[in-house]
């Protein structure tokens, strides 16, 4: 059996195995090689769209970020319920009677049509705990007017990534990779983001941002980071096209990478045209948090390369 995610791992047994008794239906309707009628074809045609959209989901579930699938855990779960109900709707229709199917096949489609129309939406309350734990991570994180404004506490963070299956540098290399990605899939790819679709992307944006930039209080998910080539180029476009959150998160991501040791992220924002001026007006316009920090990056980046004849400020 394949390996289950750490987020959805009930929601994705459970549809594999109602994507299972399905396919015991396409087989054996496939081996009788008979003409089917077109209310039959109807139903199948419907219950294959079904079985492709769930696959497609579970995918996502297993492949994707892990932190972002927590975040994100009661959209998924009612994604995993809709899908569900679609396919007890399929089988409404499903003329079993006029199939030439086994006595125990029949028996589990009407067993699992019965289950899927009294299903009802799964949200698993250990990861509900977790989420919240993590926006409170997050929000201690992020908060205004604290005496300990950044301070993450470690320990529980790294509790909470431990749950999840993010235990050693090679989770977080894999964890960075993936969450940059959703990033950058959901602000949009070619490189800049198209200003007439920030607005819907942007509050999503934020969150895989925010979520990312927790890692910076872990030493091994700093280097991860550091490492990532996707990564830098993405946060520079959200400095100028992002929402003002969105803003404020890539600066703070972009601060914490060039940060005690971080030359090597420094010298990539030096040699991308774009990151210089999209600094300054972040520096002129933007919300306080954001001016103080483009501020003090831009003095970061200035340090570097105060050897050369042109200093940045």
């Amino acid at each position: 059996m394949d390996k289950l995610p750490l987020v959805q791992a009930k929601n994705v047994s459970t549809m594999m195995r109602r994507i299972k008794i399905l396919s015991s239906l396409y087989e054996e309707i496939q081996e009788t090689n008979r003409p089917l009628r077109p209310s039959s074809i109807l139903c199948l045609t419907e219950l294959f769209s079904v079985n492709r959209r769930v696959k497609l989901l579970i995918q996502a579930c297993k492949e994707g970020s892990t932190l972002w699938n927590l975040v994100q855990t009661e959209i998924i779960s009612n994604q995993f319920h809709v899908i569900v109900k679609e396919m007890g709707g399929a089988l409404d229709i499903l003329p079993l009677s006029l199939l030439d199917l086994t006595a125990d096949t029949k028996e589990q489609i009407e067993l699992l049509h019965k289950q899927a129309k009294r299903v009802q939406l799964f949200v698993d309350t250990r990861e509900i705990q977790r989420k919240e734990e993590l926006l409170q991570v997050m929000a201690a994180n992020n908060e205004k007017n604290s005496k300990n404004k950044g301070f993450i506490d470690l320990r529980k963070l790294r509790e909470i990534l431990n749950s999840i299956g993010l235990r050693n540098s090679f989770d977080y290399d894999q964890e960075i990779s993936k969450l940059g990605a959703e990033a950058e899939k959901q602000a949009g790819t070619g490189g800049l983001i198209v200003v007439s679709n920030i607005n819907n992307l942007a509050g999503i944006t934020d969150e895989a941002l925010a979520v990312l930039s927790l890692l910076l209080g872990c030493s091994e998910g700093l280097e991860e980071i550091r490492k990532s080539t996707v990564l830098v180029p993405l946060l520079i476009d959200l400095l100028r096209f992002g929402s003002p959150k969105g803003k404020e998160n890539s600066i703070t991501l972009l601060l914490g990478l060039c940060k005690d040791g971080g030359d090597d992220v420094a010298r990539r924002l030096l040699i991308n045209p774009r990151s210089i001026p999209s600094l300054r007006s972040l520096a002129t316009d933007g919300s306080l948090k954001a001016r103080r920090k483009a501020d003090a990056l831009l003095r970061l980046l200035s340090r570097c390369c105060s050897q050369s004849q042109n200093p940045v400020g």
